[in-house]
């Protein structure tokens, strides 16, 4: 008896420990959502489109498949899949020997794996409902797209079956005359050569008058320097008295 009672004990203790857990890591996350939502409100993003959180807003329990308010659901941190609390309690007290020595297991994940196709029959009737749904919405959108592509084989076929009309064979178009071609231009003779550039005549000399009278007193006679009156006379030469 002793034993049984501590293991209840621990239990409980384990249960409330998860599920006090369980509380503080969904305040934090639903306080990380508000703040994006602000953030979002003020970049002008959400002025038009439905707040996710707001209050009002159900979502279904993974476990149990019942429509709970989005506040009452936990999200599981590895597999994020949404489970009220009394279903992850049941999971905790149901499997309270293996979560002392190994981390917790998802029990969506659990029951997707341990789930036998004679299992579908146990479930409650909104499960079995909406499994029923599925399956046949997509059995029937399955022979939706068969009819369509067979619709499209057999346009294809047909297509491909009717006679086709006889080619038209047209004559080809008639050959232009090949005209003669231009008559030659006659050649030129080359153009002369440019005549060759020469240079300008040089301008004639003009004699200055100092030069001219330099001229005339050399031709009366001959310059000489007097040393002792250091000036230089003209002496006439001797041809010049002789006229």
């Amino acid at each position: 008896m002793g034993g049984s009672e501590s293991i209840e004990q621990k239990a409980k203790a384990a249960t409330q420990k998860l599920h006090t857990v369980a509380q503080e890591a969904y305040k934090s996350i639903s306080t990380a959502v508000s703040n994006f939502a602000e953030e979002r409100l003020k970049e002008g993003y959400l002025d038009n489109e439905p707040m996710l959180f707001s209050a009002g807003y159900t979502d279904e329990c993974q476990v149990c498949h019942e429509e709970k308010p989005i506040s009452d659901l936990l999200s599981l941190q590895n597999c994020g899949h949404l489970i009220c609390p009394q279903c992850l309690l049941s999971h905790v007290h149901d499997d309270i020997h293996n979560i002392a020595k190994y981390p917790l297991k998802c029990p969506v994940l659990l029951t997707m794996h341990e789930m036998e196709p004679s299992d579908i029959n146990k479930r409650p009737q909104s499960v079995k409902t909406k499994t029923k749904m599925k399956i046949n919405g997509s059995a029937d959108q399955d022979e939706k797209e068969e009819k369509l592509l067979l619709e499209s084989v057999h346009e294809a076929k047909e297509a491909n079956d009717r006679p086709r009309p006889p080619l038209l064979l047209l004559p080809p178009p008639p050959l232009l005359p090949l005209l003669p071609p231009p008559p030659l231009l006659p050649l030129l003779p080359p153009p002369p050569p440019p005549p060759p550039l020469l240079p300008p005549p040089p301008p004639p000399r003009v004699s200055s008058p100092v030069t001219a009278q330099k001229g005339k007193d050399d031709a009366k006679g001959e310059r000489k320097y007097d040393v002792e009156t250091e000036e230089c006379k003209l002496v006439e030469s001797s041809d010049h008295n002789n006229e």
